[in-house]
C-alpha cells in the first residue's frame, strides 16, 4: 500500500494511522508475553487432558473450525466462549488455554474457538465462522453439559470486534433462537473497521468500504437487554481508546446495559491476563455477570 501523506482518517495520515494500530510496536516485551502464554497454555492443556476435561471439537469442515473445550465437570453449566485476537489474520486458540482454569473454578465450561483467517477468507466469512461456532455449541449443549440459555462470549482485539458482532447478530434470521448469547465482554475491541481498511493491516485483511461498514459493530449495535462489559488498557493508543468510547456511547444511547471497566495502566496484551485473574476487577465483573443469572 502506497503511503498517503495527507489525512486519511480524522487527523491521521496513513503512517500515523498505522502507528495507532501497530500493537507490537507499542509493547517491546511482546515476545516474552507470547512465550509465557504458550508455556502456560501447554501446561494447562496437559493437565486438562490428564483429568479428562479437554476435548478438541470441530464445528465445521475446515481445519481451523475447531474448539478446545475445557469442561468444568458439571452438567447444565454456563460456558464461556473466548475469541482470540490477531487482527483477523493470526493467533491461535492454543495460546489461551491458560485462561480456562479461573472460569472452570467458577463452575463454567470454557470454549476456546479458532476460525479461518485472512487472507484465505474475508471478513464476512470470519464472522460466519464465529456465528457457526456459537450455533454449534448451542446444538451440542446436552452432550457437553452446557446450560443452553447460558452462553457467554469474550474476546480481545479482533476477538473483541467479533464479540460485539455476535452480540448484534440477528440469530432468528439464521434459524437460531434469538437469545442464544446471554452476555459478552470485549477487551481492546475494534468497533469501526474503516481505520483498518485505511492502514497497513488491510493489505492482508482485504476490506472494501462496503464490507468495512457491514462488519462494523458501531453501525450494528446489540439488541437491548444484553449485558456487555468493555475494557481497554490505559496504555493503549488513542485510537483504541476512541474506538471503545465511541462504541460505548452509541450502546448507551440505545439503552443498553454497558459496563466499562477502567484499566489505567493496562496494555493490549495484559488485558487478557487480567480478564482471567480472580484478583482483578475485570474478572470479577464478568464473573458477576455470569453468576447473576
Amino acid at each position: 500500500m502506497e503511503q498517503a501523506n495527507h489525512p486519511v482518517y480524522g487527523t491521521y495520515d496513513q503512517s500515523a494511522l498505522g502507528a495507532q494500530y501497530n500493537i507490537l510496536g507499542m509493547i517491546p516485551g511482546y515476545k516474552d508475553i507470547f512465550t509465557r502464554w504458550d508455556a502456560d497454555s501447554a501446561a494447562a492443556r496437559q493437565q486438562a487432558q490428564a483429568e479428562g476435561r479437554l476435548q478438541v471439537l470441530r464445528y465445521g469442515a475446515f481445519a481451523l473450525q475447531e474448539i478446545d473445550f475445557f469442561s468444568c465437570g458439571a452438567q447444565k453449566a454456563p460456558v464461556v466462549l473466548f475469541i482470540h485476537g490477531g487482527y483477523w489474520r493470526s493467533q491461535d486458540k492454543s495460546a489461551f488455554g491458560y485462561t480456562a482454569a479461573a472460569y472452570q473454578a467458577l463452575g463454567c465450561h470454557v470454549a476456546l474457538v479458532n476460525y479461518r483467517l485472512a487472507p484465505a477468507v474475508n471478513m464476512d466469512q470470519i464472522v460466519d465462522d464465529l456465528r457457526a461456532s456459537v450455533a454449534w455449541l448451542d446444538g451440542q449443549a446436552q452432550a457437553l453439559g452446557i446450560a443452553r440459555d447460558r452462553i457467554y462470549i469474550a474476546g480481545s482485539s479482533a476477538g473483541g470486534h467479533l464479540v460485539a458482532t455476535l452480540m448484534a447478530t440477528d440469530w432468528a434470521a439464521l434459524g437460531v433462537r434469538e437469545d442464544i448469547v446471554r452476555g459478552g465482554c470485549a477487551l481492546s475491541g475494534v468497533y469501526e473497521l474503516e481505520p483498518i481498511r485505511l492502514c497497513f493491516l488491510n493489505a492482508v485483511v482485504g476490506l472494501d468500504t462496503v464490507q468495512a461498514r457491514r462488519n462494523s459493530p458501531l453501525y450494528r449495535l446489540p439488541r437491548q437487554g444484553l449485558p456487555l462489559i468493555l475494557s481497554v488498557g490505559g496504555d493503549e493508543s488513542q485510537e483504541f481508546q476512541r474506538q471503545q468510547d465511541t462504541y460505548a456511547q452509541a450502546c448507551r444511547e440505545r439503552g443498553m446495559a454497558v459496563t466499562v471497566v477502567p484499566q489505567p495502566d493496562g496494555h493490549h496484551f495484559d488485558m487478557i491476563d487480567r480478564w482471567c485473574d480472580p484478583n482483578q476487577a475485570l474478572f470479577r465483573e464478568f464473573a458477576a455477570m455470569i453468576q447473576a443469572d
